[in-house]
């Protein structure tokens, strides 16, 4: 199985060279991990649900940059960045899997680059990415987590609080995805890394999710107070998307807040404040995810990979002072993360429909296609997937 070469290629990295600490080829095998996921990323072929979407767009509807009009852009319903991504590659070749590698570049040297610089166990932190987020970043939010790419390599304006560069980041990001106007909640992280971990803080933190979850629930009925506010309307909307869970869809979501919780108790010591307050917003964000999963899902996958350096560290630190109390901690979180991957392949109405947009792997190399009657049922099932 394809997949399983990262995986392998990164096992051996975070043996060699997070718990050995061997200095020889370490970059050389990191550039070996980065090259297998993006390939693997890159050249697929109809694998993933939205992408068989942006495929469709890309053949129907993206024309080449020589072609592209003012008016073209505002009549195509995505961001502007994207659509010249689009209109670029269609212009040098005019086929999904020149996109589909720029994206894969893009994204993954931005998740290389944030976890070399932020951790000194990049392989433990891009071994748990791979296992738990690199299909649902590379193949079904694409624009998403192009505006997240933008965010990684701008992580710096937040961390120095440049704010004015920190707007521009988020507007680059916007001409991905709207979605990325919810950076503006990131600053909060430093509020938040103030707050001393232990028992009684985190339960303090899940009660303020429920808190917050419980204000949003009054918020469709503050909608006729702003009647005259399409834009309001519309926000409430969108938040609203996504509230028909039944009580097991619910618990799911409550239940995917455990290991990050697990983890935010092993970066006691951590000495990194920001990526600990990141850490809290996701699981304050996260309890919501149970009535507005769609909005509050987005906003926090732009923040995933501060935690899983937190996750990295946590291991780490664990592992160099084994008498540490709670050190049994990790094993919960490892396992927890090996649950979040398990639940991102195997969720849905009849239990596999995940599963299948990711198996079995195809290659561009390969003669396989799926004929128009094929790829449309394979849509409709993402739309009512997604719905």
């Amino acid at each position: 199985m394809i997949y399983l070469l990262p995986i392998v290629l990164l096992l051996i990295g975070v043996v060699a060279y997070d718990h050995k600490h061997l200095a020889s080829w370490r970059g050389v095998w990191l550039f070996v991990c980065w090259l297998s996921i993006v390939l693997v990323a890159g050249l697929r072929y109809q694998v993933g649900g939205d992408t068989l979407s942006y495929m469709y767009d890309f053949d129907c509807v993206m024309v080449p940059i020589r072609d592209l009009t003012w008016e073209l852009i505002q009549a195509n319903p995505y961001n502007i960045l994207w659509v010249l991504l689009n209109a670029v590659c269609k212009q040098c070749w005019n086929n999904f899997v020149l996109v589909q590698l720029v994206h894969a570049v893009i994204v993954n040297t931005a998740v290389v680059y944030f976890f070399a610089k932020h951790t000194q166990r990049v392989f433990t932190a891009l071994f748990f990415y791979v296992l738990c987020y690199f299909l649902f970043y590379n193949t079904e939010i694409m624009r998403a987590s192009l505006a997240m790419a933008v965010f990684l390599f701008g992580f710096s304006t937040l961390e120095k609080r440049q704010w004015l560069r920190y707007l521009l980041v988020m507007v680059i990001a916007f001409g991905f995805h709207s979605e990325s106007i919810l950076m503006l909640l990131f600053p909060l992280a430093f509020l938040l890394a103030k707050i001393p971990i232990n028992w009684k803080s985190v339960l303090a933190i899940m009660a303020g999710s429920f808190v917050l979850l419980g204000c949003l629930l009054f918020l469709p009925y503050l909608s006729g107070l702003f009647a005259l506010s399409s834009r309001f309307a519309m926000f409430v909307q969108y938040i609203e998307m996504g509230s028909t869970l039944n009580i097991f869809g619910k618990l799911q979501y409550f239940l995917l807040v455990i290991p990050w919780v697990l983890v935010l108790l092993l970066c006691k010591h951590i000495d990194q404040p920001l990526m600990r307050g990141l850490l809290i917003l996701a699981i304050v964000l996260s309890v919501p995810m149970m009535e507005y999963h769609v909005i509050f899902s987005r906003a926090t996958d732009f923040i995933k990979p501060a935690c899983i350096v937190c996750l990295a560290q946590g291991i780490g630190y664990c592992y160099e002072h084994p008498s540490l109390p709670l050190r049994w901690v990790k094993y919960l979180a490892i396992a927890g993360m090996f649950g979040l991957s398990a639940q991102s392949l195997l969720t849905g109405e009849k239990g596999f429909e995940f599963y299948r947009r990711y198996f079995p792997y195809h290659s561009y190399f390969e003669s396989r296609t799926l004929d128009d009657q094929q790829r449309i049922q394979m849509m409709q099932k993402t739309v009512i997937l997604e719905q």
